[in-house]
């Protein structure tokens, strides 16, 4: 890691659990110790937060909420509650890195002259005055994780002007920080952080009043003026969720539709929270996608020689069709029409739906050939022609059913015959599937080869190069989702001329109004919404090749899917233009000296 910007930080009263590592300084271990590391790229400061509890090697993997594999962040327990040992320390160590951070780090302002970002302060006495300055700061605090940097930032503030003592750590933050702006992004409403009450209030040392506003029990309208009688009762439960959005300065999420959603009064979308956000008046801003690493005319991940362009999209497609083609065992044919879909494979991204929608588009296996112990076995009882006649009589009765049922046969092989023959002057139709998720879900996507030989593919694995691969190769990527706060995938996928098919639902709809890909109806019921995904993936199969799809893959490669209109955006919301600005900001978010977490 890198040059150490820290002393190490106490975590909390310095237990050790009996899980002692090494040895520090004081004795205690290296359990009760978090250490700060930063280094720059791109123009950012990053800084890396090291604790036993955040090493996956060291801490027993839990699963997560769909119980799929193993993970640290979305995890479930028994009625929604989160049982993972020590999630909610985990998620402490990180607040406290950040709180120190932000009070640590030097200043750095922009040269007018060489363009480099320079640390501020100058030499003797100038020097030591600017280092004793306060610093103003934003925090931009995504999803629940991050919550308890507002829970410890308020709860220092409040034991600061009630004179109440401080710890050494607690006034090192204080005396660094100057004017404190917070702004906290959903990314996703439906994961919210439910724990324990008890579990809490013993692991991090909160008191009742203080943990108010993570308590549901508590109104929303009084958290920050709780009952000083507050106790916590055995079966409270807090939402850290919940506690960011009423204690933040700024609620965002990640487009500008969902916004919408979460603050109707649809529960489906709001998630038991929407008199919160619409007290809020949470905005919407569109997640752009990193140009530079989707970019199909540049992908490393791509074989050299199939990159491609949107003038060049025909020939690079083919090549790299017929390169994943080979890959995942389907028939090798540029011309065949290819549907991918690359994600979490549970309901909520419509994985049950799409996989029902392909029995209906897919071509079935094919028939077994007819023989005679075909016919014989339509018999009743089975019964050979001949062999078992005990009497002529039989035998011509039996011989003449055969005769009738021979003819039924053949008028179904001829007719399958036509059929082939029809299906043989339309293009071959593919499905492509990539991701993890819930367990059945994933048997159902392994077993897509052996329904659908040559097909079909299903891919249970995390692979960011085969992604690539599967975007670079296909015709359209679906993305069925029952809600969706932004939908990256669609935006890549119009990028690398795969047409997203798509609900209208959160930011999938910013794009459709926007022109890009196919949109279909978000529906109530699975049925429905079956219904329309089948009958897009119709049209689109009769669309491919057309004018009309060569629009729509034109379109989509050739919109600004780039942060730079959504990060002017975030600056207005986090520059104030009328006082000095706390960060030397250019054109680019990223250029933003803000502390991201």
């Amino acid at each position: 890691l890198p040059e150490v910007v820290s002393e190490a930080i106490d975590n909390g009263d310095g237990r050790d659990d009996g899980r002692d590592d090494g040895n520090t300084d004081d004795g205690r271990g290296d359990w009760a110790k978090a250490m700060l590391y930063s280094t720059e790229a791109e123009g950012v400061q990053r800084v890396f937060v090291k604790h036993p509890l955040l090493d996956m090697h060291r801490v027993k993997p839990t699963q997560d909420v769909n119980n799929e594999h193993p993970s640290f962040t979305y995890v479930d327990g028994e009625g929604g509650v989160y049982d993972c040992h020590n999630m909610d320390v985990r998620y402490d160590i990180l607040a406290w890195g950040a709180l120190m951070a932000a009070s640590k780090l030097p200043r750095r302002r922009k040269s007018s002259e060489c363009g480099e970002y320079l640390e501020c302060g100058g030499s003797g006495e100038e020097k030591k005055r600017k280092k004793k300055k306060k610093r103003d700061v934003v925090f931009v605090l995504n999803d629940w994780p991050t919550a308890l940097v507002l829970v410890r930032l308020r709860h220092m503030l409040q034991n600061e002007t009630a004179g109440q003592e401080l710890s050494d750590m607690e006034r090192r933050i204080l005396e660094g920080l100057g004017r404190v702006k917070t702004v906290f992004c959903i990314h996703n409403l439906a994961y919210q952080g439910v724990f324990s009450a008890g579990d809490v209030a013993r692991d991090l040392g909160l008191s009742a009043q203080t943990m108010a506003p993570l308590m549901p029990r508590v109104p929303w309208q009084a958290w920050d003026r709780p009952d000083p009688a507050l106790e916590i009762q055995p079966d409270d439960s807090v939402n850290f969720m919940r506690a960011a959005l009423l204690m933040a300065d700024s609620v965002l999420t990640v487009s500008p539709h969902y916004a919408k959603e979460i603050a109707s009064g649809n529960e489906e979308f709001n998630c038991g929270l929407g008199d919160i956000l619409r007290h809020k008046d949470v905005q919407g801003i569109m997640n752009g996608i990193d140009t530079t690493e989707w970019d199909p005319e540049t992908d490393e991940l791509l074989p050299s020689d199939s990159r491609y362009n949107a003038y060049t999209v025909f020939r690079g497609k083919n090549s790299m069709k017929r390169r994943l083609q080979a890959r995942l065992g389907l028939v090798v044919d540029d011309s065949a029409v290819l549907f991918v879909f690359i994600g979490r494979l549970t309901e909520q991204k419509g994985v049950d739906a799409l996989l029902r929608a392909a029995t209906r588009v897919l071509p079935k296996k094919p028939a077994p050939h007819p023989t005679v112990s075909n016919v014989s076995d339509g018999l009743e009882g089975g019964t050979e022609l001949t062999e078992t006649a005990e009497t002529a009589e039989t035998a011509e009765t039996i011989q003449a059913e055969a005769g009738v049922l021979t003819r039924e046969v053949m008028k179904e092989v001829r007719k399958e015959a036509l059929d082939n023959f029809e299906l043989s002057l339309s293009p071959p139709i593919q499905l492509a599937v990539l991701g993890t998720g819930e367990q059945w879900l994933e048997q159902s996507v392994s077993s897509l080869e052996f329904n659908f030989p040559g097909s079909a593919a299903g891919v249970c694995e995390f692979s960011e190069e085969l992604a690539h691969w599967m975007l670079a190769a296909a015709d359209y990527c679906l993305v069925p989702s029952t809600f969706e706060p932004c939908g990256l995938i669609a935006q890549c996928a119009a990028r690398y001329g795969a047409v997203p098919i798509m609900t209208a639902t959160g930011g999938l709809k910013n794009l459709g109004d926007a022109g890009v890909g196919i949109t279909i109806p978000r529906r109530e019921t699975l049925p429905e919404l079956v219904d329309d995904l089948v009958a897009a993936m119709q049209s689109a199969i009769d669309d491919h090749g057309s004018d009309v799809h060569c629009d729509q893959r034109a379109f989509g490669m050739k919109y600004d899917f780039s942060w730079d209109v959504h990060a002017r955006e975030w600056e207005a919301l986090l520059v104030d233009k009328d006082k000095d600005a706390v960060f030397y900001s250019a054109q680019c978010a990223r250029e933003l000296n803000m502390l991201d977490l």
